[in-house]
């Protein structure tokens, strides 16, 4: 199956297959051959195909809460003022 069929089938991009790549061997999983004039293609064989099917897909970035800050002037605390005139 080549990169694109298994993108196709996996319903990820071309570039995560070649990210996926790093964590599987040569010549077990896949095999890279040249076409001539036509470049590189990479064939995967049926262990590559389940590599990439079985991935864990819950990694990635932890998502971070932003908290809000106040904008404009802050408003008067009523309670800190004094009153003045009275003793």
């Amino acid at each position: 199956m080549t990169k694109k069929e298994l993108s196709e089938k996996a319903k990820i991009s071309t570039s995560r297959i070649t990210q996926l790549m790093a964590n599987m061997t040569e010549n077990i999983d896949y095999i890279v051959s040249t076409r001539g004039d036509h470049g590189t293609r990479v064939l995967f064989s049926s262990s590559g195909v389940d590599k990439v099917m079985n991935r864990n897909k819950q990694g990635g970035r932890v998502k971070v809460e932003r908290v809000k800050k106040a904008r404009g002037r802050p408003r008067k605390n009523l309670l800190t003022i004094e009153k003045g005139g009275e003793v």
